[in-house]
């Protein structure tokens, strides 16, 4: 549970790092393409696209995520959690 939110934390850190240290024009596109047709704002928007996606889907997980550790904390779902386990989750 709580390794795998981290191990999801820490993956898109690193996806984040990587995709701001590289030239996007440099990744998708091949270098021939590059040279006959520069990327225009549709790449762009593309892009902030997929970022507003990755962000709405990480703030619905932690919504999730709080109403689940929520109703862990109440009883008698705690006794029962405890007695099979189930343990608080982490968010992204």
């Amino acid at each position: 549970g709580a390794q795998l939110a981290t191990s999801l934390r820490m993956a898109e850190e690193t996806l984040a790092a990587a995709r701001h240290r590289v030239p996007v024009p440099a990744v998708l596109l091949g270098p021939q393409e590059l040279l006959n047709e520069p990327p225009g704002p549709a790449l762009s928007d593309s892009l902030a696209a997929a970022d507003n996606t990755l962000a709405f889907a990480r703030h619905q997980f932690n919504n999730a995520t709080q109403a689940y550790n929520d109703a862990l904390m109440q009883f008698p779902t705690w006794v029962i959690a405890g007695l099979f386990g189930f343990r608080a989750a982490g968010t992204l």
